[in-house]
This record gives structure tokens, C-alpha cells and sequence, in this order.
């Protein structure tokens, strides 16, 4: 029987996306939650590492959570309802072309009005995540059997539907 792991993971945002954490908050509630049904496009990939030989499409499956960093702090997190994929022709919004796409269950969609600091994150899951690349880049965490109890401790996260 060949069991998948669940992971979890960091999608980084700057400026370029959201002018300031509350605009991402506003997102995270209503544009992606109810506006767009969980479906949140990304232009590229960006800088991503490999897990446990898998690469980060592979990697974050349906079930997965996602937390959504900005200014170096969690504003929220989701869960997983499918994985990375590459669009067949590129979605052009507002804010830009994007070419890749995944969908969050939008009941699972969380956002935290205060933010928690990723030195929180950090001491609880026993992790660096503040030096060098790993600051703007998409990051796995780690397996969620794991590290989602240490979460739990500073967090409500978000319930699997």
C-alpha cells in the first residue's frame, strides 16, 4: 500500500502582490474564499527546493496546508483541494499573468488578523526559516503529522473538510 504524505508549507508575498499585509488579509477572506472559490494563480514558482526527492508541485498534494507569509508574519492558511498545475494558457488579471494555478477548499481558508511572527513559528516546529533564500521562497515545512501538532500550539489552523 503506497501511503502519500501530507506537508506543510510557505507561499511568500511581497509588495508586488499585495500592497500590505491587510490587502492580503482582504484577499484571503473574501477575494479568495468567496470570489474565486479557493482557486489563488501563481505567476512562477520562484525559488523552490526539493523534498524528500520530490519537487514542490509533487510535493504539495490535496490535504496539504499552506500558510500565506508577508512581511514576516503568517496572515493565513489553507488546505490543499489540488495540487500545483501548469495553465494551459495563462490567466491575466488585474495584477498580472499567472501560469500556474491551485485550489483551496474555501471553507478551509483561514486568515489571522494580527499575523503570527514566523520567530513563533520558528520556536515552536524547531526550524529556521528566516535565513538566506528560504525568506522569499516557497518552503516546505515538513511532513503536517509533524509539524501541524507543533502549529496547533500558536494557531488555530484551519479544519480538513
Amino acid at each position: 500500500m503506497n501511503i502519500t504524505k501530507l506537508v506543510v508549507c510557505i507561499f511568500p508575498h511581497g509588495e508586488e502582490d499585495f500592497e500590505s499585509p491587510y490587502e492580503l488579509l482582504d484577499f484571503l477572506k473574501d477575494t479568495l474564499s468567496r470570489e474565486r472559490q479557493g482557486t489563488y494563480y501563481l505567476r512562477k514558482l520562484g525559488r523552490t527546493r526539493r523534498f524528500e526527492d520530490k519537487s514542490f508541485v509533487e510535493a504539495v498534494i490535496q490535504g496539504s496546508l499552506t500558510l500565506f507569509k508577508m512581511q514576516g508574519k503568517i496572515w493565513g492558511a489553507a488546505v490543499v483541494k489540488q495540487g500545483i498545475e501548469e495553465l494551459e494558457s495563462p490567466e491575466i488579471l488585474d495584477t498580472g499573468t499567472y501560469r500556474f494555478a491551485i485550489d483551496f477548499y474555501p471553507e478551509a481558508i483561514k486568515a489571522y488578523d494580527r499575523g503570527i511572527a514566523i520567530q513563533d513559528i520558528e520556536r515552536v516546529t524547531g526550524l529556521v526559516l528566516t535565513r538566506g533564500w528560504l525568506r522569499a521562497s516557497y518552503l516546505i515545512l515538513g511532513y503536517s503529522d509533524i509539524i501541524e501538532p507543533k502549529l496547533g500550539t500558536i494557531m488555530a489552523l484551519p479544519v480538513r473538510p
